[in-house]
């Protein structure tokens, strides 16, 4: 069994396995509508937060 810095080399693929297949459809998906939600809900926050501020 190698030891070292080649101990890590020797688990990992190598390049010729090609690319990783890409995930299911509805997983992007699930992440595509996540990002977009948190990025509508961080849009309310700092408007929200704006409003108080130059209320005051």
């Amino acid at each position: 069994m190698p030891t070292g810095c080649s101990a890590a080399r020797s688990t990992r693929t190598g390049i010729t396995d090609g690319p990783p297949a890409p995930l299911p459809l509805w997983k992007r998906l699930a992440w595509f509508v996540a990002i977009w939600a948190l990025s509508i809900v961080a849009l309310g926050s700092v408007a929200t937060l704006l409003r108080f501020w130059l209320r005051t």
